[in-house]
């Protein structure tokens, strides 16, 4: 979650590429920073074995049945939260966009700002403080306890 956070902070800085260099160069940029990430993580991500002594039911399952694309579209409507998940996200990338694609052309029409200045305006504030509070939330306590790797994982 911080790296999308952080992702979505700095890129307002993207108006200031656009107003230096044109639009094309953040592409190439940031499109060649994921093109050497995704080699780094080439190298260093690596499937976990399965444990052949795993005897546990639901894996069991699995292995005969198989997994079926109608068969996992169902486990998923049928669970509450995943619903309830799914209408949030919906209306908080309707707000998101309304921000990332409007706002900025907003502030850079009524408030003459440069195309810089009315992206990290826009964008800039919300994403850094919700950074923060991401970072932040991994060393706040749970229930009077510390998190642990697990904790933050799940969270």
């Amino acid at each position: 979650m911080s790296g999308l956070y952080a992702g979505l902070a700095f890129g307002g800085i993207g108006g200031f590429f656009a107003e230096w260099w044109g639009w094309r160069y953040g592409f190439q940029v940031f499109g060649l920073f994921g093109i050497l990430y995704s080699v780094v993580l080439l190298f260093f991500l690596k499937d976990r074995k399965e444990d052949d002594t795993d005897n546990t039911t639901d894996n069991q399952v699995v292995k005969e049945q198989g997994i079926t694309f109608s068969g996992s579209v169902k486990a998923l409507f049928s669970e509450r939260s995943f619903i309830i998940l799914l209408f949030f996200f919906c209306a908080y990338g309707i707000v998101n966009w309304l921000v990332y694609g409007w706002l900025p052309t907003f502030l850079k029409d009524h408030f003459h700002l440069s195309v810089g200045q009315a992206g990290i305006s826009a964008t800039g504030y919300m994403q850094i403080g919700s950074l923060a509070g991401v970072v932040a939330g991994v060393f706040l306590p749970i229930n009077g306890r510390r998190r642990t790797t697990a904790d933050v994982y799940m969270w």
